[in-house]
């Protein structure tokens, strides 16, 4: 008896790799895993770089391009101060319009230069300036009031606002100075800018921003 013809069946399993194409596979498989390390370290290099801001790698990143701060110069010297004439002797500052009636007379010693400045004693307000040059004597009115003495003094003249430069020397009186009308009479005051005798005026060193 004939058997019966078979059905052909297709059968299914695992077709074996020639040893070229193996070879071939391993190859890649290699190849890949070498790119894929150096797209890590590629990767972590741009991360290192972007945290610490190196420059040029993201333009998108405005700290990468900064420019480094530049060096502070340092602060450039004081300007020299520029000598001045002296004022004229006697000259006077007002600050205020009320009317000048005590008497004021100031003696300076010779050597140095003056300028003497009464400061209300209340507000501190300055209400005049006089320049008196060493070896004078000069004779003003002032508003009657009660005032603060103070004075600078030194040898070359630097205008009003430098006075006679930094080896200004400055002094406040201890002593307020009242300038009164009693009835019909005015009380003034002469004062001395060196050391006399039995003088009653005492002063003590300022500073300039006291002055």
């Amino acid at each position: 008896m004939r058997c019966p013809a078979s059905t052909p069946v297709l059968a299914s399993r695992p077709m074996r790799k020639s040893g070229a194409f193996h070879q071939r596979a391993a190859h890649e498989r290699r190849r890949s895993a070498r790119w894929k390390g150096t797209c890590r370290i590629i990767l972590l290099f741009l991360v290192v770089a972007a945290l610490a801001g190196f420059p040029g790698l993201f333009p998108g990143n405005p700290a990468a391009f900064a420019e480094p701060p530049k060096a502070t110069q340092g602060a450039s010297p004081a300007a020299a101060y520029l000598e001045l004439p002296l004022p004229q002797d006697g000259e006077i500052k007002s600050f205020t319009d009320r009317e000048c009636l005590a008497p004021f007379e100031i003696k300076a010693a010779a050597g140095s230069n003056y300028l003497v400045k009464l400061a209300d004693d209340a507000s501190h307000a300055a209400v005049m300036t006089i320049f008196v040059k060493g070896g004078s004597t000069i004779q003003v009115d002032v508003p009657l009031g009660t005032y603060e003495l103070k004075y600078a003094a030194g040898d070359k003249w630097y205008g009003y606002d430098h006075l006679f430069g930094p080896n200004t020397g400055y002094s406040k009186a201890d002593t307020r100075l009242n300038f009164i009308r009693t009835e019909n009479q005015v009380s003034g005051y002469s004062v001395t800018l060196y050391a006399v005798p039995s003088g009653n005026l005492r002063t003590y060193a300022i500073n300039a921003s006291e002055f």
